[in-house]
């Protein structure tokens, strides 16, 4: 497997946060693993990022994740639809995406939704450890 820097990424609007989402489409999420300090204003959650940057050519690799550190700043509330924190299913990101010019949208599949509602979009991605192979690349029907 080739060594690659962790990825590190910052998005402070709505164009950022597109090419952040990006990169963390289909990262598994254990709810347990999301955590909103009120005090703070700091929504954070850990990741196993699928590495889709390393899939692209010809000859692709095998396919890797990556434990990925996701954090918001500036958040006033947390809102969640279908969301149980209690549960010990991974939750599979399919996207990240401004709602509003302070509303951040996290959707995953199967229905559950989080809404950061925030003063301002501060959004950070720092890959952490390295990467191991994944048993295959996540499929999406057409």
């Amino acid at each position: 497997m080739a060594k690659q820097d962790p990825l590190r990424l910052r998005a402070q609007d709505a164009d950022g946060l597109t090419t952040v989402s990006s990169f963390l489409q289909d990262a598994l999420i254990l709810p347990k693993d999301i955590q909103f300090d009120k005090a703070a204003r700091r929504f954070a959650m850990v990741a196993n990022r699928f590495r889709w940057e390393t899939q692209r050519g010809l000859f692709k690799p095998r396919p890797t994740r990556v434990k990925t550190f996701v954090r918001f700043d500036f958040v006033d509330s947390v809102h969640t639809r279908s969301f149980d924190p209690e549960d010990t299913i991974p939750l599979n990101l399919l996207s990240i995406a401004a709602a509003a010019d302070t509303e951040v949208r996290l959707t995953f599949s199967n229905g559950p939704e989080i809404a950061l509602i925030c003063e301002a979009i501060d959004m950070t991605l720092d890959d952490v450890g390295p990467p191991w192979l994944a048993n295959r690349a996540p499929r999406h029907s057409a």
